[in-house]
């Protein structure tokens, strides 16, 4: 049991489907839904499988407790030889010989049908584990505003999905990256 005292974003309690490809955290303040892929690529199946198990969970979730706040998060990674001035030369116009690390987020807010809400894109580097190969992080984070509560229902969760599923492409990505 946790203290409490203890932060409302730590989750309380955690969903997962038999294969680990889909979870579910609840946490005090937010409720998150995460997918994942076996494969190296996410594939058309997995996106469905996830938006299933994305109604599944939000029928569980919508019996219990009231949500005032939606969100989805994408990551998408590209194998890279140099995450950092790729980066760099894609986003800024900073340049170093001797350049590290980088990572810029940016956050657009848009409305749109029913919501206000947040479109970040994050850009980091990192290492493919099971391969020790460097990689460009993408993490797409598109969320409702906590300033404007909902009144959440199945309805206003199955529209907000469509709307972020649209806005989870590559195309997204490429247009910031210059591409």
């Amino acid at each position: 049991p946790l203290p409490p005292m203890a932060p409302p974003e730590i989750p309380r309690a955690q969903l997962q489907n038999i294969d680990n490809s889909s979870r579910f955290t609840i946490a005090l303040n937010r409720a998150d839904f995460f997918v994942s892929s076996i494969n190296a690529t996410l594939e058309p199946s997995d996106i469905e499988s996830f938006y299933r198990d994305l109604q599944s969970f939000s029928e569980i979730l919508l019996s219990k407790i009231g949500i005032s706040r939606l969100g989805l998060v994408g990551r998408m990674c590209k194998l890279s030889t140099d995450p950092a001035s790729e980066i760099s030369s894609s986003l800024l116009k900073y340049k170093s010989d001797e350049l590290f690390e980088a990572s810029i987020k940016f956050v657009e807010r848009h409305v749109a049908e029913r919501f206000t809400y947040n479109d970040s894109f994050q850009f980091d580097q990192g290492i493919k584990l099971d391969t020790q190969q460097k990689i460009l992080l993408v993490t797409r984070d598109i969320n409702t505003v906590p300033e404007i509560p909902l009144t959440v229902s199945l309805e206003i969760i199955t529209c907000f999905c469509s709307l972020a599923k649209e806005r989870l492409d590559k195309k997204y990505i490429n247009k910031v990256m210059g591409a």
